[in-house]
């Protein structure tokens, strides 16, 4: 088995991994049509249009407001989009999830742009200062939507299975916006077990 070690980040490749890792959430629910956002045909399924917004939460709870005199989009999207992230405040239960139809869909999208418009402002021309204190943070952000697009796709499918007319998820492969994260190298396992994740400064011992 192989195993990948992260290295260092720069601020290119960053920008890079955040701009293909958005789009490809975005182009995973692009074969939808509206009415497939909302539905959530069991607890442990989340609609779509969730996923998408908590996402987007998740980078400006926890790195736009790191910043001056960012305002959020939206105050209820706090209780909206909250997961189990209990220090953060109230969140909205999980198996009402879908019984939401506002925000809309639309909504969501513009949320998603604003969102992206005022981190690639703050990564592309914030001060240096800013950008080291909120780059781990958005790294993190970047993998977390990785893994909520591996949870949207099984959503997605547990959707679509419900309907009487036969349809699949489309899973993009190798898209060509998305060249691949660089900075990484394959290991061999040796006799020691190798570190893998990346380990900062404000949580010694702790790897993410």
């Amino acid at each position: 088995m192989e195993l990948r070690e992260a290295g260092p980040v720069g601020l290119n490749e960053l920008i890079r991994s955040y701009e293909c890792t958005r789009k490809l959430t975005c182009e995973i629910c692009a074969p939808l049509e509206t009415e497939d956002y909302v539905v959530q045909p069991m607890a442990d399924v989340s609609p779509p249009k969730w996923h998408l917004g908590h996402t987007t939460w998740f980078f400006e709870r926890m790195a736009l407001r790191e910043t001056p005199a960012y305002k959020p989009f939206h105050a209820q999207y706090d209780l909206l989009f909250n997961s189990y992230y209990n220090a953060l405040g109230p969140k909205w239960a999980r198996n009402m999830r879908g019984a939401l139809s506002r925000p809309t869909v639309r909504d969501i999208f513009s949320y998603r742009s604003y969102v992206d418009r005022h981190l690639m402002g703050i990564l592309e021309s914030g001060s240096e200062e800013t950008v080291a204190r909120i780059s781990w943070l958005i790294e993190l952000g970047i993998h977390h939507e990785q893994q909520h697009q591996e949870l949207l796709l099984t959503d997605i499918k547990a959707i679509l299975a419900q309907s009487c007319v036969a349809l699949k998820p489309r899973i993009p492969t190798s898209p060509p916006w998305c060249p691949g994260f660089v900075g990484r190298r394959t290991i061999q396992p040796g006799s020691q077990p190798p570190t893998i994740g990346r380990q900062h400064r404000r949580c010694p011992g702790a790897l993410y």
